[in-house]
């Protein structure tokens, strides 16, 4: 194919043209064609492509692949996609100016590669020339021609290779498999004629085949000669004489369904000229063809009348495992289980045996901690976990099998279900948080309830000496009430302590209501009666006595709560003594010069409990009144064997009218009678 450009190159065309046809793959064949092209047009740039489905499969470049990225690259790639989907070649006209979509002279043209009809791909060239002479388009459509013959050929010979390389690896697998098979027959064979047991083959008419050493060699068929050839029957009555098992015949019910088949079979056993009973264990396990129906049928046999004894120890042996809420399993080096036995199985849906013969990995892939667990014990680790599955809960002991080269050849396993004992646990970690939440809840709550005992001591004070103006009275209706909202707040704390709840007359708890502080503040701004406050809890004395009424003996150790309950008695016409433990109280009682009437103390007191010092007061004054009093639960005032609901109880906090109407409650009750029948027994036996 000569050149047409003057002063052309034939020598160099030539070459390209041999290489074109000697090429060896599709991407030779585009890249000496773009170069053949280019060549003939007088193409600075030129490409060629294979496309499929609107996707570019090979590409070459002229001069090189660096032209790729280029806008001229990315506009002749353009060009040559829409024509191969269009089936038509696109071209764009010179025009002064540049490059193609850019200033300067030069078009496109596009060179379809067809073959029966559709597009293998396109050629786009870029031209500087304003035409292309009839020579040269005869010379490309020669050449499209040579090249598409040239791709479908590289195409069919790259098939025909992968073709050939694929039955080279069929037929090298077929041939590995075949070898694997021999060596498999090779060691079944092995295994079932070295096997303590006898093994024999059918047919489908109950014709024995083959038999193996143990069977042709240890045992006669009747009348002499050797095994094959004669029935399955001759082989019953040979075994075990009498046997009625051809009615159920594991053959013809293996040949039947398809499936291996399992049964015993007694009869009686000619040996020396006397008669013995027998028990054999046989499995028929059908041989398929390649169509899936059974051809033939392996007969194992086991002779089980020795080891009845151990059958007996097996099966007791079982029953226990069985009902054990364990699962005991085992499972090979591969991960198989060999055994899954226990009543353990039950809640996770399995039944015994169930699982043997499948992967545990593949059983327990959505359990990743078991699947760990049997890679550490199969690696030699014996250890114990718990893992959870699903709701339930098991204990697991892993402990690995070796063989005789001390290799791990299994794992042997326990699992217990801990289920019950995990919620026991839980429940209790539970009960005790809760207990001890509920005892800093208590706590709180009795603090609470002295500051409270304060606030409403005051104000309920304050109220009985009636201020004169009103807003004064409006502001302690306001802090009466606020406090006792408050007051809720210690019954919800008691609730979350599981204690049962002090009575109260108010609501719950609103902490939208005015502050009590603000409350206050603007009632000691407005009442003049509130500026004589009573003196500081800091500095009163150990022990004071005021009033003229009966003598009260009051034990508080919270300093503001024995200031106001001091405060309100004498307002109340008593004469009060003080004291803030059991031992002070003690001692102002011994040193009174007036008979006490009442004593009135809070149960819990640091060192000595007030109901220890009502025994010690009683002791020395039989007729002595006792009148106890409490901030703290039911739970915590009973171990000191007082109630809340013995009368000689008031509940913390309370108001000036209630503290001194149980005061004088407990002052009308006759001398010597105890809070509640039996409260001093109670409190001894604590």
């Amino acid at each position: 194919m000569p050149a047409s450009r003057p002063g052309g190159e034939p020598e160099r065309l030539t070459s390209h043209l041999l290489q074109l046809l000697r090429a060896d793959s599709v991407q030779r064949v585009l890249e000496e064609a773009v170069a053949l092209m280019a060549s003939i047009v007088d193409a600075p740039t030129a490409a060629a492509f294979t496309i499929e489905a609107e996707q570019v499969l090979e590409e070459a470049w002229h001069p090189g692949a660096n032209v790729a990225g280029e806008p001229i690259g990315r506009q002749l790639r353009s060009f040559a996609l829409q024509s191969a989907k269009s089936g038509e070649p696109l071209s764009l006209p010179p025009r002064e100016g540049g490059a193609p979509g850019e200033a300067g002279p030069g078009g496109i043209r596009v060179v379809l590669l067809r073959a029966q009809g559709r597009s293998l791909g396109a050629v786009a060239l870029w031209s500087s020339r304003a035409r292309v002479t009839p020579a040269q388009l005869s010379q490309l459509e020669q050449l499209e021609k040579l090249v598409t013959e040239a791709v479908v050929r590289q195409r069919r010979e790259a098939a025909l290779r992968a073709t050939a390389e694929q039955q080279k690896r069929w037929f090298g697998q077929l041939d590995q498999q075949v070898r694997v098979l021999d060596r498999e027959r090779q060691k079944f064979a092995a295994i079932v004629n070295q096997a303590d047991l006898y093994a024999y083959v059918v047919d489908p008419t109950s014709t024995v085949r083959w038999v193996n050493r143990t069977m042709s060699g240890g045992h006669a068929p009747p009348g002499g000669g050797s095994w094959p050839g004669r029935t399955c029957r001759d082989v019953c009555s040979s075994f075990a004489q009498g046997s009625s098992e051809c009615e159920h015949c594991p053959v013809a019910r293996a040949l039947s369904a398809n499936q291996p088949v399992h049964q015993e079979m007694r009869g009686e056993w000619e040996k020396a000229g006397s008669s013995r009973a027998r028990t054999l264990y046989v499995t028929a396990l059908p041989i398929r063809g390649v169509d899936g129906r059974p051809q033939e049928v392996l007969v194992m046999m086991q002779d089980l009348t020795e080891l009845g004894p151990l059958k007996r120890v097996q099966e007791q042996l079982h029953a226990v495992v069985s009902n054990a809420p364990i699962v005991l399993f085992a499972i090979d080096a591969a991960g198989r289980f060999t055994l899954s036995e226990g009543r353990g199985l039950e809640p996770l849906g399995l039944k015994p045996g169930e699982m043997v013969g499948c992967s545990a990995f593949e059983a327990y892939r959505d359990v990743p901690r078991i699947v760990e667990n049997l890679k550490r014990a199969l690696a030699g680790e014996d250890f114990t976990d718990v893992v959870d599955v699903g709701p339930l809960a098991f204990e697991t002991r892993y402990t690995p099998m070796h063989d005789e080269t001390g290799q791990v050849a299994g794992v042997i396993g326990i699992a217990t279900d801990v289920s019950q004992r995990r919620r026991a646990e839980d429940e209790t970690r539970q009960s005790l948080k809760l207990d001890a939440l509920g005892r800093l809840a208590g706590g709180v709550a009795h603090d609470f309830n002295d500051s409270l005992t304060t606030i409403l001591g005051y104000c309920t004070l304050l109220q009985h000496r009636q201020p004169a103006d009103a807003e004064s009275r409006r502001c302690l209706a306001e802090v009466r009430r606020a406090a006792e909202r408050a007051a809720a707040l210690t019954r919800q704390l008691l609730v979350f302590s599981r204690q049962p709840l002090p009575e109260s007359a108010s609501g719950e708890l609103d902490v939208s209501a005015p502050s009590t502080r603000e409350l206050m503040r603007k009632l000691l701004t407005n009442s003049p009666e509130s500026h004589a406050a009573p003196e500081s809890p800091a500095s009163a004395p150990a022990a004071r006595a005021t009033g003229s009424g009966p003598t009260l003996l009051l034990v508080e150790d919270e300093a503001s709560v024995r200031a106001i309950a001091g405060e309100m008695l004498v307002a109340s016409g008593f004469r009060v003594l003080e004291a803030a433990t059991g031992p002070e109280a003690l001692t102002v009682a011994h040193r009174a010069t007036q008979p006490i009437d009442l004593l009135i103390t809070d149960v819990m007191l640091p060192g000595m409990s007030g109901a220890e010092l009502a025994d010690k007061l009683r002791s020395e004054r039989p007729s002595l009144r006792v009148l106890f009093t409490s901030g703290h639960s039911d739970e915590a005032i009973g171990r000191h064997g007082v109630s809340r609901s013995d009368p000689a109880f008031l509940q913390k906090p309370f108001t000036f009218d209630a503290f001194v109407g149980k005061v004088r409650g407990a002052l009308a009750r006759p001398a010597g009678t105890r809070p509640d029948d039996g409260a001093g027994e109670t409190r001894r036996a604590a």
